[in-house]
């Protein structure tokens, strides 16, 4: 990981859910696209204000691919964050984050 990404503006990228409870990935598009033209250094992803607790793998998967396509649209990098609570699972989704 490269430590100079980490300074200045990096806001934890909130989970836009619509009415029914599903992420709404319109929105987080939109999100990310308004934050990266905002001025932000870096965008991060599944802080505890971005509720990811409430997201499934897949779900987050998802979330990971629209925010760092959109993101990378405007050159702007994104720190995702690994919470896994066990060695195993940390390296599994390590690698999804790697890949993505």
């Amino acid at each position: 990981m490269n430590l100079d990404l980490i300074k200045g503006i990096c806001p934890i990228v909130a989970a836009p859910f619509a009415k029914d409870e599903s992420v709404d990935y319109d929105s987080l598009r939109n999100l990310a696209a308004t934050l990266a033209k905002g001025g932000c250094h870096a965008l991060t992803l599944f802080g505890i204000a971005g509720e990811y607790y409430k997201l499934d793998d897949a779900e987050q998967r998802e979330m990971m691919r629209v925010t760092i396509d959109e993101a990378h649209r405007h050159n702007v990098p994104v720190i995702v964050s690994n919470t896994r609570h066990s060695t195993a699972n940390a390296i599994a989704f390590a690698r999804e984050i790697e890949k993505a």
